[in-house]
C-alpha cells in the first residue's frame, strides 16, 4: 500500500470515528432530555395522586388552559410515561451499538 492510501485509510478511520462519537453524544442527549420529561411526568402524576378528592385539572394548550377530566389526564400521563420508557429503553441500546461499533473501530487502529 502507498503512503497516501495508508494516510487516506487513517483519514476515514479518524473521520469514522469522530462521526460514532458525535452520534453517542447526540443519543446520549437524547437520552438525558427523555429521562427528565419522565420526571417532569411523574411529579405531576405524584401530584395529582396526593389530593384526597379529584380536583378539577386543567392542561394547558399554547396560551389555553382547557378543563380535563381527572381520571383521562391520569392515563394520559401514565401512558405518556409508558412511551417515554420504551423510547429511553431504545435509545439506550442504540447507543451501546455505536459504543460497540466506537470501540472496534478504535481497537482496530
Amino acid at each position: 500500500m502507498t503512503e497516501s492510501a495508508g494516510g487516506n485509510v487513517q483519514r476515514e478511520d479518524l473521520h469514522r470515528l469522530y462521526e460514532l462519537q458525535r452520534h453517542i453524544y447526540t443519543i446520549a442527549s437524547q437520552i438525558e432530555s427523555l429521562q427528565r420529561e419522565k420526571r417532569i411526568k411523574e411529579i405531576t402524576l405524584e401530584q395529582l395522586r396526593s389530593f384526597s378528592d379529584q380536583p378539577r385539572v386543567y392542561q394547558s394548550i399554547g396560551r389555553l388552559f382547557v378543563l380535563e377530566d381527572y381520571h383521562g389526564l391520569m392515563e394520559k400521563l401514565q401512558k405518556e410515561m409508558e412511551t417515554l420508557d420504551e423510547q429511553i429503553i431504545t435509545k439506550q441500546h442504540l447507543k451501546s451499538q455505536f459504543e460497540a461499533k466506537w470501540e472496534s473501530t478504535r481497537g482496530a487502529q
